[in-house]
């Protein structure tokens, strides 16, 4: 078990934008812009998407769950911020 835990920390500690680059290369990432903007269309919310190449090592290290660090960083996004208030999406 400790093992996993350790093998976990160090892929988290070793990730980078180049492998986010190489999960979603520039033609994805165009791709997913272009259906987002078309969704956005056809009602009145708004959608954001945030990439991360891993998870801080301390946010592994606590066993932080995928859902709990969504949250977290959408809201260092400010996401929940109403359209008057600057986001970063």
């Amino acid at each position: 078990m400790a093992l996993k835990r350790r093998d976990r920390i160090w892929r988290h500690a070793i990730a980078d934008d180049a492998d986010v680059r190489r999960a979603y290369p520039l033609e994805a990432l165009e791709r997913v812009e272009a259906l987002i903007e078309a969704g956005e269309a056809t009602h009145t919310g708004e959608v954001c998407i945030a990439i991360e190449p891993s998870l801080p090592v301390g946010r592994v290290w606590r066993h932080v769950l995928p859902r709990e660090r969504a949250l977290e960083v959408f809201g260092l996004l400010r996401v929940w911020d109403n359209r008057t208030q600057q986001r970063r999406c």
